[in-house]
């Protein structure tokens, strides 16, 4: 809700004119303050609670980089509140949003991955099939996998020379058979 809120007092200050912007500009610090807050408080939690994560994060330095720009949108938020740029606040937001949304993604990688993702990056990376998992917000359990590794290059062009082999082999068999019928 408090994201929604900034998200909306942004757009105001970047669309209106006279009171309402200046009530929407006034609203904004107090919400991005809010907002940081509660990210904050979840940011802590996920490192809390699941110990690993804050070790594997560690080992994964690229994974910073997000929770940086986090913080530097943040500001530009603030600056743009000060500064008066009526676009700045808003175009902060979403870039906040996104990289909120990115760390949370690096510092839960590479617990779960869903099967439809297993299929588009099963070539890219080594995996452990964790079975059936119960995942909130789910019904059902559903089938998981972690990725453990990258591939090597050497890995990938092998596993695409198969798909390659099998995908031209059923085409031609299915040519095959649309000439028999002809």
């Amino acid at each position: 809700m408090l994201g929604y809120a900034l998200l909306g007092a942004g757009w105001l200050v970047m669309k209106c004119d006279g009171e309402l912007r200046e009530w929407a500009r006034q609203r904004i610090p107090w919400l991005a303050i809010a907002v940081m807050i509660v990210l904050l408080w979840a940011f802590g939690a996920a490192l809390v609670n699941r110990a690993q994560i804050g070790v594997e994060l560690a080992g994964r330095a690229w994974g910073l980089v997000f929770p940086v720009l986090s913080l530097l949108t943040m500001a530009g938020i603030f600056l743009g509140v000060h500064w008066r740029y009526d676009s700045m606040p808003f175009a902060m937001t979403v870039g906040f949003f996104i990289a909120a949304f990115l760390t949370l993604a690096v510092l839960f990688w590479p617990y779960i991955i869903a099967e439809s993702t297993r299929k588009l990056v099963g070539i890219l990376f080594e995996l452990q099939d964790l079975g059936a998992k119960d995942l909130k917000g789910i019904s059902g359990r559903v089938r998981a996998w972690a990725a453990l590794s990258p591939r090597s290059i050497v890995q990938r062009n092998d596993i695409m020379g198969e798909i390659t082999k099998t995908r031209d082999s059923e085409f031609c068999r299915w040519v095959d058979a649309l000439y028999d019928e002809i």
